[in-house]
């Protein structure tokens, strides 16, 4: 996980050269972005801070996504608008997680969940505690599926590029008879 203004390389690599406040790195084979986040003091949350903020988030989940999809070689069309990019932003004391679901060039951006920091002692005896740590849990879960994504579809074996040559072989046999 890094935090504090740092620019992914996909966000680098399409120009894009805004900083964000927090970037959740699956370090396997090759580094993959796989959430990110903005963060807004009370004093400097405003209307413009909020979109600013949701469009920096939204075009860098953006370019994970794209990275994602083009990086997972063994990626089936059914798969691709299954994956989703978790985008953090959070003002004050609220707490917004967001989801990218990518289908053929169509782009959508949901509020998915939402949590609050608990402000006062009653409040934190209500309950709102659970609610972050649910919260959480879904970033994690989302975070989690990428990983997995990227260990199913992005690993081509000896034993794939084996069958797929055996199956090129076999096409070309049936074509020749």
């Amino acid at each position: 996980m890094l935090r504090g203004d740092t620019i992914s390389d996909g966000c680098k690599t399409n120009s894009l050269t805004f900083r964000l406040n927090l970037r959740i790195i699956i370090n396997g084979k090759k580094k993959l972005d796989c959430c990110n986040g903005e963060f807004a003091r009370r004093t400097a949350t405003n209307e413009s801070k909020l979109y600013y903020d949701k469009s920096k988030a939204t075009l860098a989940a953006k370019c994970h996504l794209n990275h994602t999809i083009t990086t997972a070689l063994l990626l089936t069309p059914k798969i691709i608008p299954m994956i989703t990019i978790p985008i953090i932003q959070i003002m004050d004391l609220s707490c917004h997680v967001c989801l990218s679901l990518a289908d053929k060039s169509l782009y959508v951006v949901q509020d998915i969940y939402q949590m609050n920091y608990p402000r006062t002692r009653c409040e934190i005896k209500s309950g709102p505690i659970q609610k972050l740590i649910d919260g959480l849990s879904l970033v994690e879960s989302m975070v989690n599926s990428i990983q997995d994504l990227q260990e199913e579809y992005c690993r081509v074996g000896s034993e794939e590029i084996k069958n797929m040559i055996m199956k090129k072989k076999k096409e070309s046999c049936v074509a020749e008879d």
